[in-house]
């Protein structure tokens, strides 16, 4: 007598702290509830099933409160299969509101794709490593920093002028001269007038001595012409163009 003592005690607390949480379908949490109710009334603990009625209403949460105030309301009373019954129908109710909503919320947060502004990134905020050089094909630098690319110019003698960036994007603009036809230069001539390295006077000088001198006496050493006997006249001719080299 004192173990079904015991299990009366145990089941009915067990009863009275039941919830319906959500866990399990309303339809299993009835039918428990019910099974205990069983098993009380085996140990000679009776309960009225209108009792047990608003015991399993008092257990649901608080999200079925409209459905409890519209029992309440009502002037028939329910039995527990009639109120099995409607407890399924709202569960699939609240279920299909639940559904509904949060599609709802999805398609407010996903941006339309009309509105949809696709905004460029500057290039100074790109990872380098990403940057590709259209030149050389290389990654990490742009064409205008491409070692290839300006070796390339300096051949064709093109410099590299930096227009001014628009966007945050740098462009490159190469300026190519064109090739000048080859122009003949005609050379200048100086018009000053040049002087003569010996003058007139020597010349005209020498002319008068040739009827005297003749190629025999030449001499061919400074020695002879110092010593021989036209020694003087020498040394005059000598002093004279001297004279006349300085002069000019």
């Amino acid at each position: 007598m004192s173990s079904d003592k015991a299990l009366a005690s145990t089941l009915m607390s067990k009863m009275c702290f039941m919830k319906f949480n959500g866990t399990k379908g309303v339809c299993e949490h009835i039918m428990e509830m019910r099974d205990i109710t069983a098993q009380l009334k085996s140990l000679e603990i009776e309960m009225f099933e209108s009792f047990l009625v608003h015991f399993i209403l008092k257990s649901l949460p608080s999200k079925y409160e409209p459905f409890k105030i519209s029992y309440n309301t009502h002037k028939e009373k329910w039995f527990i299969n009639e109120l099995l019954t409607m407890c399924v129908q709202e569960e699939g109710r609240l279920n299909q509101e639940r559904i509904e909503s949060v599609q709802l919320e999805t398609q407010e947060k996903k941006p339309s794709k009309k509105g949809k502004v696709k905004q460029k990134t500057p290039l100074n905020h790109v990872n380098k490593g990403d940057i590709k050089c259209f030149f050389c094909r290389k990654k990490g630098h742009i064409k205008k920093s491409c070692p290839k690319f300006k070796a390339w110019l300096e051949k064709k003698e093109a410099p590299i002028v930096n227009e001014p960036h628009h966007e945050n994007i740098l462009v490159d603009l190469v300026i190519q001269h064109p090739q000048q036809e080859n122009v003949d230069i005609t050379l200048r001539r100086s018009t000053r007038e040049r002087k003569l390295a010996i003058s007139s006077n020597y010349v005209v000088h020498l002319q008068e001595y040739d009827i005297d001198i003749g190629v025999e006496d030449d001499p061919i050493m400074f020695s002879l012409a110092v010593g021989g006997s036209e020694s003087t006249l020498w040394y005059n001719d000598m002093k004279y163009e001297m004279n006349s080299i300085a002069n000019n």
